[in-house]
């Protein structure tokens, strides 16, 4: 049997002079101080995030009086009745904090009008802007809307879709809307929580937040981070 160091190949010994390895290896570092570059950051570059600006999708929800509504399926609106709600709140709060001039229909006023009227969502759209004494509504109709994964009922994985449609008072649009868009959100956004690891109250919230945060970023401008 052949000695093992006798398999391990011969270093060959280098004709450059000791300094040219050197020099060659600098190169690239010289080549982006004169390129203006930071050499660090362009090492590390594949790591950083980069920041991208949004333009806001609808503008005319500024110095509006607005309503936010949410509405759903019957088993959806049955079993998540509270989350509904609490969407409506936290998405006006977030469009009230980030437009200009917005304010707020009183939140007692819209729960008495859809108590007295539980059939509202069969109303011409034109006609809820003055029965709601503004002058915008706000529609986030959720048609998707879950807090386990799928794939494994063990895991917890939030997921709600929804359209948001603008209706401003006056308009003769019928059942269209001045404007509307799609969301959606997932929470948490990486690998699905055991159960063990998290609660249905705590998928709830963070999805609820991720999806008010999203309906109010299509009507402001807004920075998102991107990694490159």
């Amino acid at each position: 049997m052949k000695d093992p160091d006798s398999l391990r190949p011969t270093r060959r010994r280098s004709s450059w002079p000791p300094v040219l390895p050197m020099l060659l290896l600098l190169l690239p570092v010289a080549a982006a101080s004169v390129a203006g570059c930071n050499v660090l950051g362009f090492i590390g570059g594949s790591g950083e995030r980069r920041k991208i600006d949004v333009k806001a999708a609808y503008t005319d929800l500024e110095n509006q009086r607005i309503a936010v509504m949410v509405i759903s399926d019957d088993a959806t609106g049955l079993v998540h009745r509270e989350a509904m709600r609490k969407l409506g709140s936290m998405a006006a709060a977030r469009i009230a904090g980030r437009v200009p001039g917005v304010t707020l229909a009183d939140p007692d006023q819209l729960d008495g009008f859809t108590r007295a009227n539980p059939y509202w969502t069969s109303l011409p759209h034109g006609d809820l802007p003055e029965r709601l004494e503004v002058d915008r509504v706000v529609l986030v109709d959720i048609h998707r809307y879950r807090l386990r994964s799928p794939d494994a009922r063990d895991r917890w994985l939030g997921h709600l879709e929804a359209r948001v449609g603008v209706i401003e008072a006056g308009s003769r649009l019928g059942r269209d809307f001045a404007f509307e868009s799609e969301v959606a959100v997932k929470f948490p956004e990486g690998a699905p929580y055991g159960v063990a690891e998290a609660t249905a109250r705590h998928i709830e919230h963070g999805l609820l937040e991720r999806t008010s945060l999203a309906v109010a970023r299509l009507f402001h401008d807004h920075t998102i981070e991107n990694p490159r």
